[in-house]
């Protein structure tokens, strides 16, 4: 399903709320699945824009999505797409999003750094997006709390990963809401 198959489906249901429920499940059964999310969102677009361009950042961010790509590959990612200057992408299971969160965490991209944030749960994996809570989730560790060179686990994808090194807990808060989440230290076994 593509996003505009999906709003299509969203538009019914506002237009014919006695039909809500078969909509949504229609919907879950088309593109609903588990899944392991990996966000990454560079360091210094501002300053290395304001400082050299904006097309000296693309080349650095391309050198990032090459090499991202190429483990997605190799980690058997199911979905993968850039969004301005972030790497999204989706795993069968945690263990193959952790081990291309800590190569992407530790390689050396020059000017910029990765700042990631992994997690799993329950979304809408379209064709050409992603939705969910976890997603959001994700959003945030990876965007808004990850420094360079870390990456930050949700709690659900946290409890996946058997034999692998976590500092924390530490507390997302988002809104009301109090979350927790993990630091990745290491991983002992890479796909």
């Amino acid at each position: 399903m593509t996003r505009a198959e999906l709003y299509g489906l969203l538009d019914q249901r506002m237009r014919e709320p006695s039909r809500a429920d078969e909509i949504e499940a229609s919907i879950w059964s088309a593109c609903g699945c588990e899944r392991a999310i990996l966000v990454s969102d560079l360091s210094g677009f501002t300053r290395i824009t304001k400082q050299k361009g904006i097309l000296h950042f693309l080349c650095a961010f391309r050198s990032v999505v090459q090499a991202g790509e190429a483990l997605f590959r190799e980690h058997g990612a199911l979905f993968w797409k850039t969004d301005a200057d972030n790497l999204m992408a989706t795993f069968p299971d945690v263990a193959a999003a952790a081990a291309v969160a800590l190569a992407l965490a530790r390689s050396d991209f020059g000017e910029v750094g990765c700042c990631l944030g992994l997690g799993f749960g329950r979304i809408l994996q379209l064709e050409d997006d992603l939705f969910g809570d976890e997603v959001n989730v994700t959003y945030k560790l990876g965007e808004d709390v990850a420094e360079p060179g870390q990456v930050l686990v949700s709690e659900p994808a946290a409890r996946r990963l058997d034999g692998a090194a976590l500092g924390g807990p530490e507390t997302l808060r988002i809104g009301t809401l109090a979350l927790p989440y993990y630091r990745l230290l290491e991983v002992k076994t890479f796909r």
